[in-house]
């Protein structure tokens, strides 16, 4: 750990701590009546983006700040994926480790290819082909990765219980006395039940709150990493993860629902069990207003209302309140056209009696003559 020390003179604590949280988070909004200070200070240290932010905002362009944070968080993010994300991995304090072997996200080999399962019942996501056989086959072994205990603390509640807490946490008083050693500095944080893929897209979102390995190889791991950003409370992972899913999803249907190459109601039982809710929000509403292809399929015989009436039972309702077409209109359709056949079948009756009457008048007229 570094301490940097400032002469309270030239920097004081208050306009400090806000130097620090733009350092940290991008900030670049603060008081009226600290900002011509935080503005000669930022010109001091060499923090240009803040100074511009002050003089914007002096200036009454507050709307060109946006700008500039996402630029001070990008530049942030790149800056740590090359420092700290990469060999040597400098002042790293705990090795992470991760086994997927009994992932609750396999693998799973089905007729029309390979599909990610959840408890090997609820289908998750498309079916991708793979460029190779290397991208098919699942990662058994054990990932580890040097890592920096603060930045995982901070960007997971469940993390910092896990190595910070007095009941058992990694760096806990306790533990620290049994294992540390002068010649191993760093502690060990196992994350069972998680892949390589999983494991680098949580470490890469910690450091620069991105995540790209949730498009990697077709977005294979999507669903694992959903499930991971539920597990350690990672909320706008989470997010991501299902803009990615519901996009994907668009892409899929984009010729037909009937035959996209993807299982949506395993897809929405498996976004409530991960705890995506907004996806599974969306899901609903989709399996919904498609009612028809996706429930009444006669392919499916009913099997499709089954699973969710078995493994998402509180979307069932909902779905069937709001299906589309509505039962209400099915009904009054049904109703119309009955009257229209009975008014069609009055109309040919009619139709009979007038030719027969006209035949009949006919006839009389001839004999008449």
């Amino acid at each position: 750990m570094f301490v940097v020390t400032f002469n309270s003179d030239a920097i004081e604590p208050v306009v400090m701590g806000h130097i620090l949280d733009h350092c940290y988070t991008g900030c670049v909004s603060f008081p009226l009546g600290e900002r011509d200070a935080v503005a000669a200070s930022a010109q001091l240290i060499g923090l240009p983006e803040l100074a511009a932010a002050c003089a914007n905002a002096s200036a009454g362009d507050n709307f060109l700040n946006p700008s500039l944070q996402t630029y001070v968080l990008e530049r942030a993010a790149s800056t740590a994926r090359r420092l700290l994300l990469k060999k040597p991995y400098p002042l790293h304090d705990v090795m992470v480790t991760s086994s997927p072997s009994s992932s609750p996200y396999a693998l799973a080999s089905t007729e029309g290819g390979d599909r990610y399962e959840y408890d090997s019942s609820a289908r998750a996501t498309t079916q991708k082909d793979r460029d190779t056989e290397e991208d098919d086959a699942v990662d058994k072994t054990t990932t580890e990765h040097p890592s920096h205990s603060c930045l995982l603390a901070a960007a997971s509640p469940v993390l910092r219980s896990m190595l910070f807490s007095d009941a058992g946490g990694v760096f806990s008083s306790d533990r620290l006395q049994e294992e540390w050693s002068p010649e191993s500095q760093t502690q060990t944080l196992c994350l069972s039940e998680l892949s390589g893929g999983a494991l680098g897209a949580i470490l890469e979102y910690t450091y620069t709150r991105q995540a790209p390995q949730i498009e990697a190889h077709g977005g294979r791991d999507a669903m694992e990493i959903l499930a991971a950003s539920d597990r350690f409370a990672m909320p706008r992972l989470q997010s991501l993860v299902e803009i990615f899913i519901s996009k994907a999803l668009d892409k899929a249907i984009a010729v037909s629902i009937k035959d996209a190459d993807c299982d949506i109601i395993g897809l929405l039982i498996s976004a409530r069990q991960c705890g995506a809710h907004q996806l599974g929000n969306f899901l609903r509403h989709f399996v919904a207003t498609n009612y028809l292809v996706l429930i009444e399929d006669e392919e499916s015989d009913g099997e499709n209302l089954r699973r969710l009436e078995e493994q998402a039972p509180e979307d069932v309702d909902y779905i069937q309140k709001h299906r589309w077409p509505p039962l209400s209109y099915l009904s009054a359709v049904e109703e119309y056209n009955e009257n229209k056949r009975s008014k069609m079948s009055k109309s040919k009756c009619s139709a009979t009696a007038t030719d027969q009457a006209k035949s009949h008048y006919s006839w009389l007229k001839r004999l008449a003559w």
